[in-house]
């Protein structure tokens, strides 16, 4: 069941600070720190499949197209992540 919200019962409060969050979130993800500490050529060897959905996920916003990700030749399961450019 939906609750409608009447828009004319809601107060906008200007006369005070809004409280404060308790989750702190530092705006940055994990993953644009790693891939910023990285230099060209620099690589890591993933070993399972969420991590590897995880950073081509993340690879494809922070990168965007500078970086290579292929199934390690000498290990099977494994996949090779590299950033170039």
């Amino acid at each position: 069941m939906k609750v409608q919200t009447n828009i004319n019962e809601l107060a906008i409060i200007s006369h005070r600070k809004a409280p404060v969050c308790q989750h702190s979130q530092s705006g940055t993800s994990k993953w644009k720190d790693l891939f910023e500490s990285m230099k060209l050529g620099d690589w890591i060897l993933v070993e399972d499949k969420h991590t590897y959905a995880n950073i081509k996920r993340a690879a494809t916003i922070h990168l965007r197209g500078r970086y290579r990700c292929y199934l390690n030749p000498e290990s099977k399961g494994t996949w090779v992540f590299t950033k170039y450019k």
